[in-house]
């Protein structure tokens, strides 16, 4: 409701907006179409003018009845756009003026190929008052557009000092509205926090806002109760549990503490050990449970508290607790810590690290090696627990802290690695990550702070790398046989043309050499040598071929001997085709040359004659241009007087938006210099 509230103050601005802005949208579309309209008929109404003159001057200059006829077309136009107009003309006076001077050029009255004096005086005091009307709409126009903007500017004030108003008055609502919410809110707030504390919540707040927010304050009431009781019943059940072990513990201390001082009998020395082993296991047993009661107290208690802790001590107290199953597997410790102090909670770390060396030492490998090293790296303090062994799996690697979780690789004896559920609670608590290493084993990392607050552990896992071999093949180079043909290139052109023979013909070189001896002889001796070999093998056709080509011979000739070549192209040796076939294309390439050149010199004939022919019809034409031209010096004059005096356009015209009469006059215009012209 209270949003609802807020909200009608805008919704009354929105509204009177859209009223407002549909009226001003209506009034400007209202005034730019008569803007629109009247400019168009003003223009119109001056390029109908212009024609009225012009076809005037035109008619007393050809003294043409159809140039009167469309003079009186235009002039009827004049008048009912002048009525169309009249209401847009501010002074009477102009619209009885355009009216009195249609009534005075009714009539053609022309003398000496141009008006008389008295019509042209009309015509000028009708171009000077079109004039005046063209000045009197444009000022019409801009006065509407003025009274416009002038309204468009009230109704913006108007509707800015109300949207101020209503504005604040929104804001004042929101203001009031926020606060009575805020109000519970923060109430729920302070529960929360206390709640987060671990405080009582002592008497519930009364709450005045929504019924909601009161709702969810009682609910937190509520929780808050069954969380003490929650929490009261976990400490009642600690108490029961501590009470029911200790009791088995101290039957257990007790029954060392016998064994040790040798009630039952004698003890050598490994029984000495394993009884002294046994009596320190059970006080760190009885040791482990107070420091569960303790940090279930510390936890109801609020956060763990850090402090500077030296890692020696701690340490060494967690070697020597697993030193007997390390001395059996034969496992060797390397101890490398530098820097030797850090920020944490002593019984926290100490739990951890004696769950990641019980670990080690279970699941590493027998005669293997124990490492537990510490680095500094910027702020925080690396503490790592390494062996040599298997190591885990990656698909198990995400789920190694899961509660309950064993993986696939077990000892054979595996032994019961001591407090593991509560380090595995405290390692989640601490932040373990996990993460991999290219070599054979495990490695737990616990990351401590320097100066900070952050106690984590890695466990880091390796694999075996590989290698890759790979092989070339040798390459083997084919053996090419070595083959020689004669060279004819040397050869004298006297004696090139009595070799004979199938060598001879199969070589290109002997042909290569016959076309160069060829090109080198005069035409007469070419044509003198072509006819001692006749046509009858293909060897004589190609050198009668060859010789021709060279002696100036006429495309019929050439065309005859080719006809003959092709006759006999199957006969021609491979070794020989490829020349023999660009010969032949560079003769069929000089057979299509002078078949263009033929061509082109009929076609030139035949445009020398249609050249004449044009020439004659330049002739006629150019006789005509000249009386043509006399006729319209007079049109000219008239053209530039009337252009002089054309105004430019009053507005861009619309396309999509036009009149009726607007374009009959255009087309009447368009219509009177062509006639004229005729």
């Amino acid at each position: 409701m209270a949003f609802l509230l807020v909200l009608v103050p805008l919704l009354v601005l929105a509204w009177q907006a859209w009223q407002s802005l549909n009226a001003l949208s209506a009034q400007a579309a209202l005034t730019n179409r008569t803007t629109l309209i009247d400019a168009r008929r003003s223009e119109a109404m001056t390029n109908i003018a212009l024609e009225m003159e012009r076809s005037y001057r035109q008619y007393c200059v050809l003294d043409d009845s159809r140039l009167a006829q469309l003079y009186q077309g235009q002039r009827q136009r004049y008048a009912q756009m002048l009525e169309a107009h009249a209401s847009v003309l501010p002074d009477p006076k102009l619209y009885q003026s355009l009216s009195q001077s249609l009534s005075d050029l009714a009539e053609l009255k022309c003398k000496n190929s141009g008006p008389e004096a008295t019509a042209a005086s009309q015509l000028e005091q009708f171009a000077s008052a079109n004039a005046e009307m063209v000045q009197a709409t444009r000022t019409v126009v801009f006065s509407r557009g003025q009274q416009l903007q002038q309204e468009i500017a009230e109704r913006g004030q108007f509707f800015g000092w109300q949207a101020l108003v209503l504005f604040l008055l929104s804001l004042g609502l929101v203001i009031i509205f926020t606060r009575m919410i805020i109000g519970p809110v923060k109430g729920i707030e302070r529960m929360i926090n206390r709640l987060g504390e671990g405080r009582s919540l002592g008497n519930s707040e009364v709450f005045k806002g929504p019924r909601e927010l009161r709702s969810v304050g009682q609910r937190i009431v509520w929780l808050s109760e069954r969380l003490s009781w929650l929490e009261s019943q976990r400490h009642e059940f600690l108490r029961h549990l501590s009470h029911e072990l200790k009791t088995p513990l101290a039957s257990m201390r007790e029954g060392t503490e016998l064994l040790a001082d040798q009630v039952a009998g004698p003890l050598n020395a490994d029984q000495k050990e394993i009884v002294a082993i046994l009596d320190n296991s059970s006080r760190h047993l009885q040791k482990l449970i107070e420091q569960l009661l303790d940090y279930n107290r510390k936890l109801a208690d609020g956060a763990v508290k850090l402090e500077r802790v030296e890692l020696a001590p701690i340490v060494e107290m967690v070697i020597s607790a697993h030193s007997l199953p390390a001395r059996a597997k034969m496992m060797n410790t390397e101890i490398q810590l530098s820097p030797k102090a850090c920020l944490a909670e002593a019984t926290l770390l100490m739990s951890v690290l004696d769950n990641l060396y019980s670990n080690a030492v279970h699941y590493g490998s027998e005669s293997g090696t124990i490492y537990l090293r510490s680095l500094q790296m910027g702020a925080r303090l690396y503490i790592e627990v390494a062996n040599t062994g298997e190591p885990i799996p990656a698909t198990e690697q995400e789920m190694i802290f899961e509660p309950f979780f064993q993986g696939s690789h077990q000892p054979r004896k595996c032994a019961s690695v001591s407090n593991y559920r509560f380090s595995l609670r405290m390692i989640k608590t601490m932040k373990v990550l996990l993460l991999r290493e290219p070599r054979r084993g495990s490695l737990a990392r616990l990351i401590c702070w320097v100066s900070g607050a952050l106690v984590g552990a890695t466990l880091l896992t390796g694999c075996v790398p590989a290698s890759v071999s790979s092989s070339l093949d040798e390459a083997h180079k084919p053996h090419i046989p070595e083959q020689q043909i004669p060279d004819y290139l040397s050869t004298d052109c006297t004696e090139i043309w009595d070799l004979t023979g199938h060598d001879v013909s199969s070589n290109p070189l002997y042909w290569l050499r016959s076309m160069d001896c060829a090109q080198r002889l005069p035409p007469a001796e070419a044509r003198a040598e072509a006819r001692q070999w006749p046509a009858e093998t293909w060897q004589d056709t190609f050198k009668r071929g060859i010789l021709l080509s060279t002696a100036k011979i006429t495309p019929t000739e050439r065309r005859r001997y080719m006809t003959q070549l092709d006759t006999m192209t199957s006969e021609v040796p491979v070794q020989v085709r490829s020349l023999f076939e660009i010969w032949r294309d560079g003769q069929l390439s000089q057979l299509k040359l002078s078949d263009e050149r033929t061509r082109y010199s009929k076609l030139q004939q035949s445009t020398d004659g249609e050249l004449d022919t044009l020439r004659e019809q330049q002739q006629r034409l150019r006789s005509q241009l000249d009386l043509t031209t006399r006729k319209l010096e007079n049109l000219t004059d008239i053209e530039r007087q009337l252009s002089s005096r054309k105004p430019g356009s009053n507005l861009t015209p619309d396309t999509h938006s036009t009149d009726d009469n607007d374009d009959d006059d255009s087309g009447a215009s368009n219509k009177s210099q062509p006639e004229a012209k005729q």
